[in-house]
C-alpha cells in the first residue's frame, strides 16, 4: 500500500464520520476515527494481493453472443435523494450491431438494489418488445441474479419486481441459467 490509499481512506472517514454527526448526530471521537482508519488500511493491506490475484483472472472485454442470441447489456443510476432511478438496456447481436437501446426514468425507487432490479424489468421488456426469442442478458449485480433464478417469494423489497420479471419471462419460456463468469445470467426465451 501506498501514502495515497492512507490518504483516500483518511479523507473518506472523515467525510463519513462528518456525515454520520450531521444526519444521525451520532459523534466520533478523533480515537475513534484513527482507530477506524488504520484497521481498514490494515484490511487492505491484508487483502489486497488477494483482490490483484482475482481481478488479473477476469477478463471485463465484452463478448459477443453466440448465434443466434443476442446480448442485453444493462445497468442502472440510483439517487437517493430524489428516491429516482434511470436505466439504460443496450442489445447487440453477435457481431456487435446495436439492435435496439432503451432508457427509462423509474420514480419512487426505494433503493439502488430496487434500481437494479427494475433495469432487470426494463432488459426483459426491451426484449420481449423487439421480438427476440433468446438472449443473453449480461448483468454485474449478483443480489439480483440469485432472486431472479430462485422462482421462490421472498419478503424482501424487490419482491414484488421480482415476481414481475419471472411473470413476464415465464409465458415466453425464459429461463435463467449461469453462465462461467459469476456476473453473467443467460436467459433462454
Amino acid at each position: 500500500m501506498n501514502h495515497l490509499a492512507l490518504l483516500v481512506i483518511t479523507l473518506w472517514s472523515l467525510w463519513y464520520a462528518r456525515n454520520k454527526k450531521v444526519h444521525e448526530a451520532n459523534l466520533q471521537t478523533p480515537e475513534q476515527i484513527c482507530a477506524f482508519i488504520v484497521s481498514y488500511y490494515r484490511e487492505l493491506e491484508f487483502i489486497a494481493p488477494k483482490l490483484q490475484l482475482i481481478s488479473s483472472t477476469q477478463n471485463s472485454l465484452w463478448q459477443a453472443p453466440d448465434l443466434p442470441l443476442v446480448k442485453a447489456n444493462f445497468d442502472a443510476s440510483f439517487s437517493s435523494v430524489d428516491k429516482a432511478s434511470w436505466s439504460g438496456v443496450v442489445v447487440c447481436n453477435s457481431i456487435g450491431e446495436i439492435m435496439g437501446a432503451c432508457r427509462r426514468f423509474s420514480p419512487f425507487v426505494a433503493s439502488a438494489f430496487m434500481a437494479e432490479a427494475y433495469v432487470a424489468l426494463h432488459a426483459i421488456d426491451l426484449l420481449i418488445d423487439l421480438g427476440f426469442d433468446s438472449a443473453v442478458i449480461e448483468r454485474d449485480s449478483l443480489t439480483i441474479i440469485k432472486k431472479l433464478q430462485a422462482f421462490s417469494s421472498d419478503l424482501s423489497e424487490l419482491s414484488a419486481v421480482i415476481f414481475e420479471v419471472q411473470a413476464k419471462a415465464k409465458p415466453c419460456g425464459i429461463v435463467p441459467l449461469i453462465l462461467p463468469r459469476v456476473h453473467l445470467i443467460k436467459w433462454l426465451i
